[in-house]
């Protein structure tokens, strides 16, 4: 069961937005898929728009950088929907 979660991935930047602070990002990682016709057949990933682009920060200070397309990146993602914490800020 383990072995299909998926929490992050490296990816690479194709595009930022700075003024929404997302970014567009092609995941680094392959994925092959095979059946009758095939034996492990390399499928292209699609880009995920409007990745959320986090800093280290705390309540003073954050800590920034440059984002320019073709930086690497890592993409988490969450297996539970976090849209109440940011409607409620819990």
């Amino acid at each position: 069961m383990l072995d299909m979660v998926r929490t992050c991935y490296p990816g690479r930047i194709v595009s930022f937005n700075p003024d929404e602070q997302t970014a567009t990002v092609k995941l680094a990682m392959e994925r092959y898929h095979s059946n009758m016709e095939y034996y492990y057949k390399k499928v292209d990933r699609e880009d995920i728009d409007d990745v959320p682009v986090q800093f280290m920060q705390c309540k003073e200070f954050a800590l920034t950088m440059p984002i320019m397309a073709g930086y690497d990146c890592l993409i988490w993602f969450a297996h539970r929907g976090y849209d109440h914490c940011i409607v409620t800020g819990k």
